[in-house]
């Protein structure tokens, strides 16, 4: 599911060939068509004629036919964005693309329908919807529902990169992303919860890879299924954490336990920040650490 285009650029081109390859995806575009492997930016939205509105936080630029999803994606992520500003004081003009599959395959470099940020251009690239996301028929999950979260999650991953929460491991970026989902989700829109409630039933099956090490190794070359495993595991510890504590008191703690700038780490380390933050946090996820 969602992913940052910042921490796929920090392993350069293998990381992101592991993707490509997980999909099955081959381009068979010129050279000179290619997109940036560190993905969209405004410039090729505006080029491409999409359709565009803006809102109190938002430039939203969406494919033809899409304008019903990327209203009601908008909705969501302005009410984000103006939540985010005044729990932990973000503010920014997010730039939203919602995107058919025609447009998504001749703009974007990740397979369609991932959801991915681009947090050093504040941008957040969205399907239309994620139904067509590898396992998406056996969670029974609304599909509008789920790619409104998703759409947060990345904002999560903008968000934190402004605060300056950032860390080498890729797994943490993603359990970030999920705490700003999830803080606003508990907070604002408790209908949107459907990543927060663990593996859906029938799914766990898909984790053949668990170890939150082999995630930091090879991301989404686990597979867009066993990564999406990952995504909703991360999520129910996400969800557990702002339980426990008031999200402005969590970003405090990242800001001060994971800020930009850490080498990385073993294990022990980061699972020792992530429990002077939220006392317990980790014991539901012993399992994928090896601790």
């Amino acid at each position: 599911m969602g992913m940052t285009m910042r921490w796929i650029g920090r392993r350069s081109g293998a990381l992101f060939a592991a993707m490509i390859m997980s999909a099955g995806l081959v381009m068979q575009l010129p050279a000179a068509a290619q997109p940036s492997p560190f993905g969209l930016d405004e410039a090729q939205l505006v080029t491409r004629s999409l359709a565009s509105f803006e809102t109190e936080h938002l430039r939203v630029h969406h494919s033809s036919g899409a304008e019903d999803a990327a209203r009601a994606y908008a909705e969501v992520l302005d009410d984000a964005a103006g939540w985010l500003a005044d729990e932990v004081g973000w503010r920014a003009t997010l730039v939203v693309a919602v995107l058919d599959g025609d447009d998504w395959r001749a703009l974007a470099r990740l397979p369609f329908p991932v959801p991915h940020a681009r947090p050093g251009e504040t941008m957040v690239v969205i399907p239309t919807s994620i139904a067509a996301y590898p396992g998406f028929d056996i969670w029974k999950l609304d599909a509008r529902e789920l790619t409104t979260a998703l759409a947060v999650h990345e904002l999560g991953h903008v968000a934190a990169y402004d605060l300056d929460i950032n860390r080498e491991s890729l797994w943490v970026g993603e359990l970030v992303a999920n705490l700003f989902m999830a803080g606003y989700v508990r907070e604002r829109r408790p209908d949107l919860d459907a990543l927060l409630g663990g593996v859906p039933q029938g799914f766990d099956g898909a984790g053949a890879v668990r170890s939150l090490a082999a995630l930091d190794e090879q991301y989404a070359g686990v597979g867009l299924e066993n990564y999406a495993w990952f995504q909703f595991r991360l999520a129910e510890l996400a969800d557990a954490m702002v339980r426990a504590r008031p999200f402005a008191e969590i970003v405090s703690g990242l800001q001060r336990e994971f800020r930009f700038g850490q080498s990385a780490e073993e294990m022990t380390a980061t699972l020792a920040r992530l429990e002077r933050i939220v006392p317990g946090s980790t014991a539901g996820i012993v399992d994928m650490t090896g601790e």
